[in-house]
Order: C-alpha cells, then sequence, then structure tokens
C-alpha cells in the first residue's frame, strides 16, 4: 500500500484524474435511498446495520437471514458505520474508495497493454463516464468486485513479465475474490485466459496445464463453501435464490434486452461521447484485433448476462458495470490514436491546448450526461415524494420508527422503506413485487404499522380504511386503538 501511494503520489496527473474523481463521486452521496438502485442499495445496506444487534455473521436484510451473498461487502459497510456513524453516505463510502483504486489499477493495465497516452486518456474517460460515476459509489456489489477483477487481471499481467509464483498466486486470490463478492463475476474469465494465453504461456515457462486449471478452479472453492453454508443453514432460501423462476429464454425477450442493453443503457453509462467514439472507431481496433483482445473480452463478456437474464437486465443496468472500465480504455485508445494522427507536425504546445480542449469537451458532455438521468433522477423522485405531502423522502416511514418504540409489527412494501422504518426483520417484513401478500396483510390486521413506498391506490386506501388503520402520515397507517 505504500508503495502504490508513493506512485501515485510522483504521478501528479494520475493524482489530478483521481482527485477529479473523488470529488465527482461526492455529488448526491448523502441522498436518500431513492436513486436508480433503490432496491439494491436499501439491501445491502440492512444486513451491515443489524449486525450491530445479530453479529457479524448473521446477515438480516428485508429476507430475513440471507446468506445468498457473501459478507465481505456487509463487513467493510460495518467497518464505516463504526467509523462515521449509520447514513446514507457512510454506508456508500466503500464502493467510493473500491472504485477509486479501480481507476488506479486501469491506469496501470492501459499503461501496461498500450502505452501512457492511452492510460491517462483511459482513466480520465472513466473518471468521468456518468453511469462508472454513479455506480461507483452506489451501496452493491459491482464496485468491489470489480476492483478485485481488475486486481487479478494486473496480477496475472505481473506474473507474465517475472519469474515470481507470487504473482500468479496473487491473481488467483484476486480473482477468489472478485467471485466471492458476487458469483456472476465468473464472466471475467475469459478475459484473464486471454492474458494467460497470449503473454503468460508466451513469457513464462512455468505456466503449464495444471497450473492453469488451478487458477481456473481453486478460486471457485471460497464460493462454493459459502454456498454449501447457505444451503445447510437456510436450505429452502437458498434454493429459492438459485433456482428461482428465469427469465424467459425467447428470442424476443433476449432481442429486446441486447438492444436496449446497446441502445439504452449502454450510451447512458458510457455518456454519449463515449458511446459514439466507440462505435466510430471500430475500423481502429479492427486493425489490431489481437493487441485488444483482453480489453474486448473484458467489455463484452457481460452480454452472457443479458442473454441469460433479460429481463433482470432490463431491471438492471449496471450488469455493464465492470465492461464500462474497459470499454473507458478502448475510448482512450480510439482517441490516442486519433490525436496523433491529426496532430502530426504540430508544435508540442499546439499540441497540449488541442489535448486539454479534448478533455474539457469529454468532461463537460459527461457532466451532462451525469445530470441526466442520474442526479435528475433524485430530483425527480423527491418531487413525487413533496407531491404526496413527505416534507423530506420517507418521513412515513421514519416517523413509524420513531413512534413505534415497542416493536411492535410494522409491514413495508420495500427494501428502501424497511431501512428508515425499522431495519431489523424481526418487526419490520417487507413484501416487495407481491401485492396479493400486501392486500392480505392488511385485510388481516397482522401488522401494527403499514408503511408504503409508491403512491398509494384508492383500493388499497379502502382496503386500509376498512381493515381498521388510521393515517398518521402521507404514506404510514396505524391500526386504530
Amino acid at each position: 500500500m505504500k508503495l502504490q501511494v508513493s506512485v501515485l503520489c510522483k504521478n501528479r496527473w494520475l493524482l489530478l484524474i483521481i482527485l477529479l474523481a473523488l470529488f465527482l463521486r461526492l455529488i448526491d452521496i448523502g441522498q436518500p435511498y431513492i436513486g436508480l438502485s433503490s432496491w439494491n442499495e436499501a439491501h445491502y445496506s440492512l444486513a451491515p446495520l443489524n449486525y450491530f444487534k445479530y453479529g457479524l455473521l448473521t446477515p438480516m436484510n428485508d429476507y430475513g437471514l440471507d446468506l445468498s451473498t457473501t459478507p465481505l461487502l456487509y463487513w467493510a459497510i460495518y467497518a464505516s458505520y463504526t467509523v462515521f456513524g449509520v447514513s446514507e453516505w457512510a454506508a456508500r463510502i466503500p464502493s467510493l474508495i473500491f472504485g477509486l483504486i479501480s481507476l488506479f489499477l486501469i491506469f496501470h493495465l492501459a499503461e501496461r497493454l498500450y502505452d501512457r497516452d492511452t492510460a491517462y486518456l483511459g482513466t480520465f474517460i472513466a473518471a468521468t463516464m456518468p453511469g462508472i460515476i454513479y455506480f461507483s459509489r452506489s451501496v452493491q456489489l459491482e464496485s468491489m468486485t470489480t476492483m478485485f477483477a481488475l486486481a487479478a487481471a494486473l496480477s496475472l499481467f505481473n506474473y507474465a513479465d517475472s519469474d515470481s509464483d507470487k504473482w500468479f498466486w496473487t491473481s488467483a486470490v484476486f480473482l477468489s475474490l472478485s467471485i466471492l463478492v458476487k458469483y456472476t463475476s465468473i464472466v471475467i474469465v475469459p478475459a484473464l485466459l486471454w492474458v494467460w494465453f497470449y503473454y503468460v504461456k508466451r513469457s513464462n515457462p512455468k505456466a503449464n496445464h495444471v497450473k492453469l486449471a488451478a487458477y481456473v478452479v481453486l478460486p471457485l472453492l471460497p464460493s462454493l463453501l459459502w454456498i454449501y453454508y447457505g444451503a445447510t443453514v437456510t436450505p429452502a432460501f437458498m434454493k429459492g435464490y438459485f433456482f428461482r423462476p428465469a427469465d424467459p429464454a425467447l428470442i424476443e425477450s433476449i432481442s429486446q434486452a441486447v438492444y436496449r442493453a446497446f441502445f439504452e443503457f449502454l450510451p447512458l453509462n458510457l455518456g454519449r461521447l463515449q458511446f459514439y467514439l466507440l462505435i466510430s472507431g471500430i475500423p481502429i481496433l479492427a486493425a489490431n484485433i489481437k493487441k485488444q483482445g483482453f480489453f474486448l473480452l473484458l467489455g463484452t463478456t457481460w452480454l452472457a448476462l443479458v442473454i441469460k437474464y433479460p429481463q433482470t437486465y432490463i431491471n438492471n443496468w449496471y450488469y455493464d458495470y465492470t465492461a464500462l472500465y474497459a470499454l473507458a480504455v478502448l475510448s482512450g485508445y480510439i482517441l490516442t490514436v486519433v490525436v496523433r494522427s491529426l496532430t502530426q507536425g504540430v508544435s508540442g504546445r499546439n499540441k497540449k491546448t488541442a489535448l486539454s480542449l479534448l478533455l474539457l469537451v469529454i468532461f463537460l458532455v459527461n457532466a451532462q450526461g451525469y445530470y441526466t438521468p442520474f442526479h435528475t433522477y433524485f430530483a425527480d423522485t423527491r418531487a413525487d415524494f413533496q407531491a404526496a405531502g413527505e416534507p423530506v423522502p420517507f418521513y412515513s416511514a421514519r416517523l413509524v420508527a420513531e413512534q413505534n418504540t415497542e416493536h411492535k409489527p410494522v409491514m413495508v412494501a420495500w427494501p428502501s422503506t424497511m431501512y428508515y422504518a425499522g431495519a431489523d426483520p424481526a418487526f419490520v417484513s417487507a413484501f416487495h413485487f407481491q401485492d396479493d401478500k400486501i392486500e392480505s396483510s392488511i385485510a388481516e390486521g397482522r401488522y401494527e404499522y403499514v408503511a408504503l413506498y409508491y403512491p398509494l391506490t384508492k383500493e388499497l386506501a379502502d382496503l386500509l380504511d376498512g381493515s381498521g388503520y388510521e393515517k398518521i402520515a402521507p404514506r404510514a397507517w396505524r391500526k386504530r386503538p
């Protein structure tokens, strides 16, 4: 760590890029859980919050005891809560840190495969890219798993460049951690295999088939052990988690998801400038396809998730988060080739002026790309709460938590509402996407309090009134005495 800090301090331009990235990621960091990832952010914040009561090996969230996700991110958030206190921004701090480290890693990966100019441009694009800014500090698994994935790749390149097995095992450990954070991170393996066959195999005689098998198989073991542990403790829940009804693998649904991935979500995440740059720069990338292999694979294997889970991708359009770093570097490479071609014979001073203007354009276009829709979504959702009579988001849920000192049963309809209404599944039950359970629970009067997230329908309002509930806030009800 001291060596990395020293290298970073000596490289003032990289340091400035990372400081700019930090500034951009602090925007909206204290917002309540109302953003595009509101479900995930609340879901992953609940277990660390409940650690204070149940302990570090008992993750309790909106599902109750939930062992489907490994505790690495939970522990990081819990540590942040312990240091900074419980708040939304404290929950986001770990992801923000992982995202900044990812910029450092992607710089050195780009420098290793291309040159320093490409590394600077690619890292600057990643630092200012709308989707990376937003999701790199959201409370979810992507930022942490991406950091470990990039660390695995850089360590594998270091193994290719040296005779030291320490880099081989370091890469295997980072790959293991990446998969342990999020199981679907296994889609980065093809990019790592590219490094193995095109770099490691050619430069390191120790790289044999046994080592390759160990590199692919051993990193899976911690995740398999955790899954086994979860299956022994909560077998019914784990079975439902892994064998839930899959998205319909129909040509129509897959085609729709792929179309939206490329022409709706990817342009928003990348920023329009980078999206059009990548499309127009395909001939430049194709001119030396082998050189682009690692970043092309890292930037395209996420499509396997879109094809496997088309509807889930449409609902969760951060699946390409890790790929965005690779696409940022490819954009940087295209720009480097174009700028060098256009500035041949131009004086050094004019080259610097042209490059400065280019960086300014990238920054301004990406800033606008972040503001709409990422920041705008916060503003629009706040307006929805205000229109419902809530002075601040989740005012009703906060009021329920304040009044419910005896921890009587509470029903909520969203993890975000649960986070603010008490958080503990011992007395707060969350029913999301289960309108029938919400209605039946209200009709039977099972809960002392009801707190909702979405605007109330007339039918549900009549049901609450007819079932003996009185309104205590714009989106909260309590059973009449």
